[in-house]
């Protein structure tokens, strides 16, 4: 089938025309045929029946008296009246006890037997036979039974007579079919061929005045009017090229001309020179005549020097034209590329729109080949207008931060689920002195990374892998090269198939270019993007093993960026973990990341194999504290190995599972009490240690009593913001209270606003340094208050803080954009809150609180006061240790539970709600 499929597309559009109609002219008649000669054949069934049911009849009347009487005689006689209907078989009557009692067989047919029961038997088509019964009554009453069997050869000479009609009319329309297409075919593909014949033309004389005749206002009449144009275009542009060719040839001649007359000026220079020597040698001749002819020399030298001088400067016109005919070359293509574009956008919406509509499934299925085939012409195109951008100079990159991990991992996320569906592991490697927070231009290194991931999850079967590696060694103090590589285990390459590589427009062959798609431009781009960061970018490849591509980034640090240690609790560190991964690279990987977290591993590479183990150190008593095992593995899967775990081995250790797409996901918990946790691939350190300590949250013996999270140290950088006063705007009070008190565990003066519209009147009232803004509130949001505080008159540079939930960065960019100064994400942390603070604020004074006002926390009820102190009587609750997040925070025991105490009243029926609404 595929080879019939592949030979069709190489026919011809007139071939492939009579090859659709032929077989639908075909199909429909023969549809139309067969449905006429079933019912022909179902209405000479019914006649039959109708026919022979009146002939029973018929004989049951006569044989009435014969059977009264039991006179067989008459009745024999009475059925030898069938003999005149060729097609009965035979016939019989039986009397009332069911005994025969006449018979009749057609001559030169065998008295075979008849049937004995007859209350089973009805009238109707059995084999090759038609049987027909009637009962005989006398009075109302059965007195005996007629039974005739016909058979059928003349319905079936019938179905092969309408076979013949039919194959006779089959061919007659196929015959039909091909001469009428014979001679409307040409108004299809005539102009079609004819211009690919002026097309072959032009390329071969490049006589670029040649132009198609225009036959219709339909899509080939489109095709020829913009083939046209095209010709015209290329015909301007080469006499544009030819003029500027012609006068560079003319200054050069000139400049070849006066180059000679220079020279030849020179020897008669030379002569002269000579002979004012032989003259001077000779008696001295006149020295005013000598004087006199080289001054006539010096004007003459002069003349041909300025000669010389403008034919240099019309030289220079010479290039500089020839230059800008070259780059008005280079931009002809991308000018092509958005003509062709403008109404390819056209074709994909007019798809889009016409599938919303309520249309036969046919019409669906072209309108979305249509619609697919036009997006992946449009991102052709797309490639294509990237790389005239490069050709012509004006791609631009940008500078700003961003965190390079995240850009990895969004790249990774556009091919996760198709590496999913194809079984690919993907997997990244990022090595632990990388600097995440660089300066550079995120979006075109991400379309590098998505170019090289994308070939290599295109390039690799089923089951394979592609590691992505990043690393970064300094220049200098505030310089990196960033090496990024993507290795797959795809098919290779040649190596003649890597020296045209990079090349744009090429791929490694043909073939390729058929079976996996693409214009062979996503490389050539990638490096040019690369050279504007100052990098490379290399292939390593073998065929049938796989490729390596590697690329090269000259980056900046942001200004002042340290390294903050982490501290790890008490209850994680020194774990033992078991790792389970069939995937040697995998395996690397986890076990590095395990050793950066200070945990001890024990990898294998099967579930039988970590079973295995197991049973050794039950014996040895050297049970792990937690195992990471992959969920698809060959053999014992993931989940077959945890459920062995638990229930063969009988051990309660945490278990985490690592997973390639969403469809591995099944909820832990009652329908999985072995899980405690799920993570995606590829795992990275951050995600790693997150399931670690969301699996040892709950578990007994090892609780999570030390620390809640891993933070980095306190560093008390309030201090120099002592005396500041700030507007907190949030609509949430816990949030507020939390806010005002941080900053007054700085000396810092803080008010209040629960939203937008109360903050703009409250910088009105009286003045503050700085707001804290936060994003999403009732009533007017953080971007329409900020936009009204600017338009204050003196508050243009009041600093103004965004506080918000979202860490991405354009969120943050749309916070800078709408006019704010700085930018912190919640959770709030003291030292990042006074970091981004002291960047902005310069206190000059003190703010005395306002007469008859109080903190929210000293404006606390009494009795909410005493439930404070209910609730915080133990230093630790069940799930919160409350001295270590008070210590977190930098805020005072007193302080934090009087927080605790508002989130409570606050929230106290929250989980009735909860479970109302389920």
């Amino acid at each position: 089938m595929k080879g019939t499929m592949t030979a069709f597309r190489d026919f011809s559009i007139t071939n492939k025309i009579r090859v659709i109609v032929m077989i639908i002219s075909t199909i429909s008649l023969l549809t139309a045929c067969g449905f006429l000669g079933v019912l022909e054949v179902i209405n000479f069934r019914d006649t039959q029946i109708n026919e022979l049911s009146v002939l029973s009849q018929i004989i049951a009347d006569r044989s009435t008296a014969s059977l009264a009487f039991g006179d067989p005689k008459i009745a024999h006689e009475t059925l030898n009246a069938l003999n005149v209907k060729d097609s009965i078989i035979s016939a019989c009557i039986y009397d009332g006890s069911g005994e025969i009692f006449a018979t009749y067989f057609r001559p030169g047919e065998s008295s075979e037997g008849f049937p004995r029961n007859l209350e089973s038997k009805e009238t109707g088509f059995y084999a090759n036979t038609l049987h027909v019964v009637s009962p005989i009554l006398l009075e109302g009453e059965k007195i005996g039974t007629v039974f005739i069997k016909s058979d059928l050869s003349r319905m079936y000479a019938l179905i092969w007579k309408y076979t013949g009609y039919i194959a006779l009319a089959l061919c007659f329309a196929i015959l039909a079919a091909f001469f009428i297409l014979a001679k409307l075919q040409r108004f299809i593909s005539k102009p079609i061929l004819d211009l690919a014949n002026i097309a072959g033309l032009t390329a071969i004389h490049m006589d670029y005045s040649t132009r198609t005749r225009k036959t219709g206002n339909d899509e080939i009449g489109l095709l020829v009017d913009a083939f046209n144009s095209m010709m015209d275009l290329i015909k301007h542009r080469d006499l544009a090229l030819m003029e500027s060719k012609n006068r560079a040839e003319t200054s050069a001649q000139k400049a070849r001309d006066l180059a000679a007359e220079t020279s030849r000026i020179n020897v008669k220079l030379q002569t002269e020179i000579a002979e004012r020597n032989r003259i001077y040698n000779a008696l001295h001749q006149s020295e005013a005549k000598l004087k006199d002819a080289y001054r006539q020399l010096e004007t003459r030298v002069e003349e041909r020097t300025s000669e010389l001088r403008e034919a240099n400067r019309e030289l220079r016109k010479a290039i500089q034209a020839a230059d800008e005919a070259a780059n008005a070359k280079s931009e002809f293509l991308a000018n092509m590329s958005h003509e062709i574009r403008t109404p390819m956008n056209g074709v994909i919406s007019a798809a889009e729109l016409a599938l919303a509509e309520d249309i036969p499934l046919t019409v669906e299925h072209y309108l979305k080949i249509i619609h697919s085939s036009g997006n992946a012409l449009l991102a052709v195109i797309n490639d294509i207008l990237d790389f005239s951008k490069i050709d012509s100079g004006n791609l631009m990159l940008t500078h700003q931060t961003f965190r390079v991990d995240g850009v990895l991992q969004n790249a990774i996320m556009i091919f996760s689920s198709v590496a999913a569906g194809k079984n690919i592991e993907l997997l990244l490697d990022i090595r632990p002195e990388t600097p995440l927070d660089i300066i550079g231009d995120p979006l075109r290194y991400q379309q590098v990374l998505t170019n090289l991931i994308g070939n290599a999850v295109k390039f690799t079967d089923r089951d394979g892998m592609v590691l992505i590696e990043l690393s970064a060694e300094n220049i200098d103090a505030d310089t990196i090269l960033l090496t990024c590589s993507v290795k797959d285990t795809g098919i290779g390459m040649q190596p003649n198939q890597r020296d045209m590589l990079f090349q744009a427009f090429t791929q490694a062959d043909t073939s390729i270019t058929r079976k996996f798609g693409g214009t062979g431009l996503g490389l050539s781009i990638s490096r040019q993007i690369v050279k504007l960061m100052n990098g490379q970018i290399f292939v390593e490849s073998e065929f049938g093993e796989g490729s390596k591509f590697t690329f090269t980034a000259v980056m900046k640090l942001p200004p002042h960026q340290t390294v903050r240690p982490f501290i790890l609790p008490e209850h994680l560190k020194g774990l033992n973990v078991l790792l389970v991964d069939d995937s040697p690279e995998s395996l690397k990987i986890l076990d590095g990341l395990i050793t950066r977290f200070g945990f001890s591993a024990q990898p294998v590479d099967s579930g039988e194999a970590a079973l295995s183990l197991l049973n050794e150190n039950c014996q040895t008593r050297k049970i792990p504290d937690l195992a990471v095992i992959d969920m698809r593995m060959t053999g014992m899967d993931g989940l077959e190995t945890a459920r062995a775990i638990r229930r063969d081995a009988g051990l309660d250790f945490p278990i985490i599972l690592m997973t390639t797409g969403f469809a591995d996901f099944t909820s832990p918990g009652d329908e999985n009490p072995f899980i405690e946790g799920f993570i995606t691939k590829p795992v990275t350190a951050s995600t790693l240690l997150n399931a670690v300590m969301d699996a040892f949250a709950g578990k007994p013996g090892r609780t999570a009593t030390d620390a809640t999270a891993v933070v980095p140290q306190d560093t008390n950088g309030g201090c120099r913001l002592s005396g500041a006063k700030i507007l907190v705007v949030d609509d949430n009070r816990v949030n507020q209270e939390l806010a005002v008190e941080i900053l007054k565990s700085a000396e810092i003066t803080a008010r209040t606003a629960s939203d937008g519209a109360e903050a703009v009147r409250a910088v009105l009232q009286e003045p503050y340094d700085a707001v804290l803004m936060d994003i999403h509130m009732p009533i007017m949001d953080g971007y329409e208050a900020v936009r009204k505080i600017r338009e204050i008159q003196g508050l243009a540079s009041l600093p103004i803080i965004a506080m918000t939930a979202s860490d991405i960065m354009q969120d943050e960019s749309r916070c800078l954009a709408a006019g704010m100064n700085g930018f912190v994400s919640k959770p709030i942390r003291p030292d990042n809150l006074f970091e981004t603070l002291s960047q902005f604020v310069r206190p000059h004074h003190e703010f005395p609180p306002s007469d008859g006002t109080q903190s929210p926390a000293a404006a606390m009820a009494p009795e909410e006061r005493t439930e404070s102190g209910r609730a915080a009587k133990n230093s630790a609750l069940a799930e919160l240790d409350v001295r270590q997040v008070a210590k977190e925070l930098n805020l005072d025991m007193d302080t934090y539970k009087k927080i605790l105490s508002r989130f409570f009243t606050q929230n106290v029926h929250t989980m009735e709600c909860l479970r109302t609404a389920a």
